[in-house]
């Protein structure tokens, strides 16, 4: 019962037993003698004053446990909404932006006030007295402000700021109040607008300010809520702009649609006489020759219409009515009504262009090879004597470096001492063994020269060189004899020494390693005494060719005697160098040798060591390398050893993860599961999440912790990431076509398959092929990727949202987790990762997280799911911080798609 009816309520029962007891008590007494009545009588009131008592009691007692209660609740409820102040607190601390919450009650009040006696509109108001405002702004109160609001306006404490948050407004933040007053006044609840504030150490800054309304029951303003960003970068920065354009280096300029002028820079004045502001309005086609006029018409249609930047040129007339040739760069953004354009004056540079042009006659006559290079050393121009001599024709070889031409035979002393002798005697004149493109390597006479203009300003360099390769054959024969292995012409050991003290010193500069391998033919000594050393021999050739093969050009294979090698590996960044130069040498092996019409087939075994993990010179990099060796011979054919043993076993099992998961794709040995999503409230299902396995037939279930990094190393990831997405939407489209309802299939996918392939179009595809609807379809990238290729993963998602399929972010929370990028990207979901849901909800700093990441997506309106939930208090704490979704072993481990359709989809 109501507390306001309760009086009335104790009165009417008190009536009701005092009128029963009078008329049954006095009808008792008077049935008796009348010599009764009296004590009787004062019996019946006695009787009376205790029943009533008791009834009294009784009443009152009810009421004080009742109103004990309604304190306790009382008591209750104030803890709740302390608890959820300080929640809402720490949420709003957590975003990256200043956040103000204004009481403007008795701010609106005074606005009725005022607005019922004046006769106008509220701005009239504030522009008959610039000082009405101070009389709103002293109504004004501030409830609370975030840590964040502190350190934008340079406040020691919150209590600092709430106190004296009129010292931030400058009269420009004040004007932008006045207007804000007015649309508040007329109706709009919201307003994003730019402004300056001012700090408390005098300095400004200039801020972006979002304000919302808050209204109260009765449809009044009750509270004020502004989001302040500041935004002082992006003013400097457009300014940045407009102080560029201005700038007189180039002809700048913006037009209309129709060509008319609309704004030009200083250049126009500096360069052609025209005065910025007399050009603003003009036709610019009428400053055109009339013979460029349709030219420069189809230009900048084209420009307009392919929404692309176009590159002319066309002649202009100066203010004295003489014409300059201009080369122009035009746009125009398909959301703009406007083209800008830039123009260079070329008048001289075309003239200069046609002398030359008499030069390049007379050295495209001469038998001597010609180059011409920039300041940089990249290549302008060369002559057909170049191109006889070289092989590389003018097109293949112009913008390149000429180190694409050396041979590797020259160190960095040499080229060090002719760039010394060109600055300080603008000349060289050398022997240098360059590289055709065909990969010969010859000899020239070669002399370089400074080129100069008018001014005697350094343009570049020019080479003639000469072919001396006739000169230098002779020499080459006695070369070759003295460093040559005789049978296969590799290297012999004297060049094998000296490169690999050479690497060795180089890497020590360096700080690189490099490696050393000793490969050994398994069971050769059988080969010689079966078929004879002839036919040894000759499998030795075809052997050291295969080797070759392997290596890359500055790498060193030579024969150490009988049937064994050394390789010389430079530049070693990490083991899977090796690796992948172990799987060659043992593929080069894979294929029979054909001997007279016979298959031979040959095996290896090779030891390794590595600078300077195993040696820091020839001897113990070489003998740890044949130690290794016999390790390798020891564990039979086909086997290799690193001096360390560790690194083997790691290497190995590298090679034999990879080589099996070759033929898991070829043999259908991959799958996938399914993880059910669920609503976090109602715990029904929203979707699924396809993840993939590995049913090796020896081994068994192979992580994918270990076989997907090494699919993403070799690229197996592109086949087998487009062969998820395409089970994973048939597997969909068979439920939906059984009427199932799952809501949606999440699929993993790498970040290599948006940098080496089209992802858009193999998803595109997938869908066609598959018929699946792609809003059921939603795509996950890991945060990390987007970080680092934030363009690239743009562009890419930006296709995909097109066409209806939702992107969410993977593991969010472990990268730079960024509002700046978060609002740019075309995202829909953020998925919390399962490190910070195992933290709940015990640990402070993991609540304190995953309550940024929820408010955070919440104010960016996406949909958030926490993976990993495993027990119900972290679902409990998630429910408590807003999340929408969950996945985890609380609910359901991953399941095969039949365990799916029976447990969630049938029922």
């Amino acid at each position: 019962m109501k507390s306001k009816n309760y009086p009335l309520y104790i009165t009417l029962i008190y009536v009701v037993v005092s009128v029963l007891w009078i008329v049954l008590s006095d009808g008792l007494v008077l049935a008796l003698p009348s010599s009764l009545h009296a004590p009787l009588q004062t019996l019946k009131g006695w009787i009376f004053v205790c029943i009533t008592g008791v009834l009294i009691y009784s009443l009152m007692r009810k009421e004080k446990v009742a109103t004990a209660r309604v304190i306790d609740d009382l008591k209750s409820s104030k803890k709740q909404l302390s608890d959820l102040h300080n929640k809402n607190t720490s949420m709003l601390e957590a975003l990256p932006v200043a956040i103000v919450e204004m009481d403007f009650s008795l701010a609106k009040q005074h606005i009725d006030t005022v607005m019922q006696s004046y006769q106008g509109e509220l701005s009239d108001w504030f522009h008959a007295s610039p000082k009405n405002i101070d009389a709103i702004i002293e109504q004004i109160s501030i409830k609370s402000v975030d840590g964040a609001a502190c350190e934008l306006f340079g406040a020691d404490s919150p209590d600092k700021l709430i106190s004296n948050f009129r010292q931030v407004f400058t009269p420009t933040a004040l004007d932008l109040i006045k207007k804000n007053l007015v649309l508040y006044y007329n109706g709009q609840t919201s307003v994003k607008s730019e402004t300056e504030f001012a700090r408390f150490d005098g300095s400004t800054f200039a801020a972006s300010t979002y304000t919302t309304l808050a209204l109260n029951s009765e449809g009044s303003w009750s509270r004020m809520v502004v989001i302040v960003e500041d935004i002082t970068e992006k003013v400097t920065a457009t300014k940045a702009v407009n102080s560029f354009f201005d700038l007189d280096i180039n002809l700048n300029i913006i037009t209309d649609l129709d060509s008319i002028i609309v704004r030009a820079n200083q250049g126009w004045q500096s360069l052609l006489g025209y005065s910025p502001v007399n050009l603003e309005g003009l036709w610019l086609l009428d400053l055109v020759h009339p013979s460029d006029t349709d030219a420069t018409i189809n230009a900048m249609l084209s420009a307009r219409a392919n929404n692309t930047t176009l590159s002319f040129e066309n002649r202009c007339k100066d203010h004295h009515g003489e014409y300059h040739l201009l080369s122009w760069s035009a746009s125009c953004p398909s959301e703009s009504n406007l083209i800008y354009a830039v123009a260079t004056d070329i008048t001289q540079q075309r003239q200069a262009e046609e002398q030359l042009h008499t030069a390049a006659s007379i050295i495209n006559s001469t038998s001597e090879g010609t180059m011409t290079t920039d300041l940089d050393g990249c290549i302008q121009d060369v002559n057909p004597a170049f191109s006889a001599i070289t092989g590389y024709q003018r097109a293949d070889i112009v913008g390149k470096n000429p180190r694409v031409l050396s041979s590797g035979r020259h160190d960095r002393n040499f080229y060090q001492n002719m760039w010394k002798a060109l600055v300080v005697d603008g000349q060289w004149q050398g022997e240098v063994w360059n590289r055709t493109r065909a990969g010969e390597v010859y000899p020239q006479f070669l002399t370089i020269n400074k080129l100069t203009d008018h001014q005697e300003r350094l343009q570049g360099y020019v080479g003639v060189f000469t072919d001396i390769s006739d000169i230098k054959q002779s020499e080459e024969t006695i070369i070759k004899l003295s460093t040559l292995d005789a049978l296969t012409e590799l290297p012999n050991w004297t060049v094998f020494t000296e490169r690999l003290q050479h690497s060795i010193d180089r890497s020590a500069r360096k700080n690189q390693q490099l490696c050393v391998l000793s490969v050994d033919i398994d069971n050769f000594k059988l080969i010689n005494e079966s078929l004879g050393f002839d036919i040894g021999d000759d499998l030795l050739i075809q052997a050291s060719k295969r080797l070759k093969l392997c290596v890359r050009t500055e790498d060193t294979v030579a024969r150490h005697g009988g049937d064994e090698f050394k390789l010389l590996i430079e530049d070693v960044q990490d083991t899977a160098v090796i690796h992948k130069v172990v799987e060659q040498l043992y593929a080069a092996f894979n294929d029979p040798f054909m001997q007279n019409g016979q298959l031979i087939y040959l095996s290896i075994c090779i030891g390794i060591s590595l600078y300077p993990a195993d040696g820091d010179s020839i001897s113990m990099l070489v003998r740890n390398a044949d130690t290794a060796l016999t390790q390798a011979k020891s564990l039979g054919s086909g086997r290799y050893q690193f001096y360390s043993q560790a690194l083997t076993e790691v290497a190995l099992e590298s090679m034999l993860i990879e080589n099996a998961l070759r033929l898991a794709i070829k043999h259908e040995q991959l799958f996938l599961v399914y993880q059910p999503q669920f609503d976090i409230k109602t715990h029904q299902l929203v979707g699924l999440e396809a993840l993939i396995r590995w049913q090796h037939p020896d081994i068994g279930l192979v992580s994918p912790m270990k076989f997907i990094p090494i699919a993403e190393r070799t690229g197996m990831i592109l086949e087998i990431g487009k062969w998820v997405i395409k089970t994973a939407c048939m597997q969909g489209k068979a439920w939906l076509d059984a009427g199932y309802d799952f809501g949606r299939i999440a699929v993993n996918v790498s970040g290599s398959q948006l940098i080496h392939s089209d992802l858009y179009k193999d998803v595109k595809q997938i869908l066609t092929l598959s018929q699946f609807d792609p809003e059921r379809l939603e795509i996950e990238i890991t945060e990390s990727f987007i970080m680092q290729n934030e363009v690239k993963a743009s562009e890419a998602l930006n296709k995909l949202r097109k066409d209806g399929i939702r992107t969410a972010i993977d593991d969010f929370g472990t990268g730079y987790s960024s509002l700046s990028y978060l609002k740019k990207l075309p995202i829909d979901k953020l998925k919390i990762d399962k490190s910070f849901v195992n933290e709940l909800p015990d640990n402070m700093d993991g609540v304190a997280i995953v309550n940024a990441i929820i408010s955070l997506g919440k104010a960016l309106n996406l949909s958030l799911i926490a993976e990993g939930v495993e027990t119900l208090e972290q679902e409990q704490s998630l429910i408590h911080q807003g999340c929408d979704q969950v996945q985890g072993f609380l609910h359901s481990k991953p399941l095969a798609s039949e365990l799916v359709e029976s447990r969630y989809l049938k029922g």
